[in-house]
């Protein structure tokens, strides 16, 4: 045992104070919290068998625990037998050691030779002659000396005075195997300068269950009422944390099954769920300013109001528990106002530094009982969840002004004053969502408040908002997501409703660095509702490399961004797989209201449908600019809008299949200005029922684009794309056509202005470049390179490169020199020229006749 008592010291030697140090299959060792003066360390031993005659045993004297130990324990039979500690305390016999026989509170007993110092009856007493005698024991404190019973009878002061003495002592208290029924007891511990870390644990496996305590009444005015907390456990401040407490959750169970409370509206109706409660409920177990406070592997149950809650903490950690129906939902005031905050979760980190949430399950199937319909938008809200939030992170620890404990103190201020003076931010960082399972509510993970974190590898299932980054920055990432039945009803909260996605990315504040980037990646999302996949409402957003599969008959967007009133700055969605289920019938565009430099490349969009799925990257009533819509791969009906200025549309393929040849799949429109159409690939279908590519963006360039036809079917269509808007400036420049037995024109012009067409090709018979609307308007850049048979166009038409016929926005200047005439005549000119205002337009050149 020295032994490994020094390799504990070596091991632990190099720690902080108040670290906790945990073995996987090895009872907890803990340090205790930091102290004035030189720090001390001690470790808390394994839980062992009973003393035996020549073991080592550690001894406890007036409340604190000694260093050293009392040598070796001579044999029991030297001593004398007695059946209580009553029986003890008369006790004038000289034995040194005395042995209590009671199976809950005996023990080994020595005289102890201070003989001064207080007394607690358990730990220490005074026998028949006044002498101090003290426990002896090794391993943990056991709660059944203070009378803690296992068989479901009310125990809850005897369990008081167990905590009260493992606060004192450090170490783990181990409760008795079975149900610890802690009656109307609620536990609120307030720890000091003497207070050590402790664990709380079982000799076998313990349920705490609680009777019920009815909430109090609600005063006149007020919206509902709160009940005192089944466990807490507080430090002094930020700068005066508690030590650390840790439950032992594989042996360890909380219940409160015999809570009366279920959310109804007043006393009377305690047990009718209803949306304005009487009392917010209770908190099962709450930590607050206190270092490092550890749940691990614990099941609570059957709670209305909160889980498990730190507020002010530094780096709590809570892991592999499970909360089932621990939820509650004060949804609507009295006054019916649907705008309040709300109570009623799993897991709630506030206020501190840090915090890891992992491995849980949290699970709620509590619903509403009573018909109600919401104050914002009519939902009926019977049988609808209620359970406000599974998990979620919120504030940083300079929440309340305090300058925290050292070492976090060199990490934030205490106001956000000084915190901005020294470039340094308000945020909580650290904090990881990771690896849980959430079930039911309104929220499954949430962060808001300036928390910083990584929100990886849950399933979040059945809940109206799954992930939700409410103006907070961070990682989202491997999770799962699934409305489920969530999906086919509306929020109750409008404000809530209105940024409903599967993942948004909604900000309430203003824009500021604790808002700036959000990245989601690599999550999978099952959508059978018309609820957006993803939400935009922030700037630097990045969503890349997910999976979303859209099934059910009618599926939701890709994206909802923050609407016409915001600008949402520097999106990027890239890399995404999009697939639609066969059952698709109709699909909610995806549109990206208001955004500048917006980049959409590399995702790739799969269709077993042949609904028509639209895309549209800004909108004519919010005009955007700079986008980059480049490699992605669109396999289906898709159409592609860009209302962006100076977009650039590159690299993309379009394929359509026999089965479904589809309608459009390009549009550049009129407020799309300056944009170029480059390098993109259509695969198309001879039979396609509307051309392909719309370019209606004054000053556009279209080049470099190839239409591969496939296909025997005769099209109902002049050409593959066309401008219809009379934009002026057009370029199409080296763009192809294959496969064009059918002689399909490149460009169906309506009025065009001052187009230029070079380095077009196309196969095929008897096809031209442009099949016209109306007549075009001129200068038209047209040249050798072009290989069409047809020519510029087929139709007969005014000659455009004339001075008569000048797009409007051309004005002519000194020497300008229109190209030469698309029809000109043998013996007649090869174009014009103009000279100066007084001599206008001339002819140039002379054609042979």
């Amino acid at each position: 045992m020295q032994k490994r008592r020094q390799a504990l010291k070596t091991f632990v030697g190099g720690m902080l104070s108040g670290v906790l140090i945990r073995d996987a299959h090895a009872a907890p060792n803990v340090l205790p919290a930091p102290t004035t003066g030189t720090p001390t360390r001690s470790s808390v031993p394994p839980l062992t068998q009973p003393v035996q005659p020549g073991d080592e045993v550690r001894v406890y004297r007036s409340g604190v625990e000694h260093a050293t130990t009392v040598g070796r324990l001579v044999d029991k039979a030297a001593g004398d037998r007695l059946e209580t500690l009553e029986a003890l305390m008369g006790f004038k016999g000289n034995a040194e050691i005395v042995t209590v026989t009671d199976p809950l509170r005996g023990g080994d007993f020595v005289i102890d030779s201070a003989t001064s110092g207080p007394v607690d009856g358990v730990l220490t007493l005074r026998d028949g002659q006044g002498r101090r005698r003290r426990r002896v024991f090794s391993g943990p404190l056991l709660a059944k000396w203070w009378g803690v019973s296992g068989d479901g009878r009310a125990c809850g002061d005897a369990l008081a005075h167990a905590y009260e003495a493992v606060m004192r002592t450090g170490g783990a208290l181990c409760l008795p195997p079975g149900e610890v029924n802690c009656g109307t007891t609620r536990y609120a511990l307030k720890a000091d300068a003497q207070t050590k870390p402790f664990v709380i644990t079982s000799e076998g496996y313990t349920l705490l269950s609680y009777d019920n305590v009815d909430p109090p009444s609600r005063p006149s005015g007020r919206d509902w009422v709160t009940e005192p907390v089944l466990f807490s456990y507080t430090g002094q401040s930020v700068a005066q944390p508690a030590p650390p407490c840790i439950f032992d959750g594989q042996k360890v169970g909380m219940s409160y099954q015999r809570q009366r409370n279920k959310g109804g509206t007043d006393l009377a109706t305690l047990g009718q769920t209803h949306p304005t409660p009487h009392s917010v409920g209770t908190q099962a177990i709450r930590f607050e300013h206190v270092v490092r406070p550890e749940v691990r592997c614990m099941r609570i149950a059957d709670v209305y109001g909160n889980g498990i809650l730190a507020k002010g903490c530094l780096d709590p950690i809570f892991a592999d528990n499970q909360l089932i129906n621990v939820s509650g939902n004060n949804v609507v005031s009295r006054t019916g106002s649907m705008s309040r905050d709300s109570d009623g979760g799993g897991i709630f980190v506030s206020g501190g530094y840090g915090g890891t949430i992992e491995n849980n399950i949290v699970w709620n199937e509590r619903r509403y009982l009573v018909d109600f319909k919401s104050p914002d938008n009519g939902q009926a809200m019977k049988d609808t969840l209620c359970g406000y939030i599974g998990v979620w992170a919120e504030f940083a620890m300079n929440i309340d002004e305090i300058k925290p404990v050292a070492p976090f103190d060199g990490l934030i201020e205490a106001s956000s004053k000084v915190n901005s003076e020294k470039r340094r931010d308000n945020r909580n960082r650290k904090t990881v969502i990771r690896g849980n399972t959430v079930y039911g509510y309104v929220i499954g993970i949430k962060t808001e408040a300036d928390v910083v974190a990584t929100i990886s590898d849950n399933c979040v299932l059945n809940c109206y908002l799954p992930i939700f980054a409410s103006g907070t920055t961070g990682v989202i990432e491997h999770n799962y997501v699934d409305m489920l039945q969530c999906g086919s009803i509306r929020c109750p909260q409008n404000g809530l409703e209105t940024v409903r996605a599967h993942i948004p990315g909604h900000t309430f504040g203003q824009d500021g660095p604790s808002s700036t980037g959000l990245t989601i990646r690599d999550n999978t999302i099952h959508t059978a509702n018309a609820y957006p996949a993803f939400g935009l409402s922030r700037d630097a957003v990045t969503i890349a490399d997910n999976t979303v599969w859209f099934s059910g008959t009618r599926a939701g967007p890709i994206v909802a961004t923050g609407g016409a009133s915001r600008l949402d700055k520097s999106p990027t969605i890239s890399g995404n797989r999009f697939f639609y289920g066969k059952d698709v019938a109709s699909v909610t565009e995806t549109m990206t209201t208001y955004t500048t430099a917006l980049a959409y490349t590399s995702n790739i969009h799969i269709s077993f449908s042949t609904a028509r799925i639209k895309f549209n990257f800004g909108s004519f009533k919010t005009p955007s600019e700079g986008a980059h819509i480049a490699r992605n791969s669109f396999y289906g009906d898709f159409d592609v809008t860009t209302e962006i200025g100076n977009s650039v549309v590159e690299k993309n393929t379009f394929v359509r299949s026999e089965g479904c040849p589809g309608g459009r799949c390009l549009h550049v429109s009129s407020l799309a200005k300056r944009s170029v159409v480059s390098d993109n690939a259509f695969h198309l279908q001879s039979a396609i029922a509307e051309i392909p590519l719309w370019v209606e963006g004054e000053q556009c360039r279209v080049e470099g684009n190839v239409f591969q036809l496939s296909g025997t079917a005769k099209p109902t269509v002049p050409a593959l794309s066309k401008s219809e808007q009379a934009q002026r400036l057009q370029s199409w420049h080296a763009n192809t056509i294959t496969g064009n037995a059918q002689g399909l024109a490149l460009v169906f012009g309506y009025n065009l202005q001052a187009p230029s067409f070079t380095a077009n090709v196309s196969d095929g018979p008897a096809h031209c470049v442009v099949c016209p609307s109306g007549a075009p308007y001129g200068p038209v850049q047209y040249d050798c390179t072009n290989g069409f048979e047809g020519g510029f166009s087929a139709s007969p038409m005014p000659e455009p490169n004339t001075s008569g016929r000048l797009a409007a926005s051309v004005k002519p200047v000194r020497g300008m020199r229109l190209p030469p005439y698309l029809y000109p005549k043998a013996g007649g000119a090869e174009g014009e020229v103009y000279i100066d205002a007084q001599s206008g337009w001339k002819k140039y050149g002379v054609i042979s006749a």
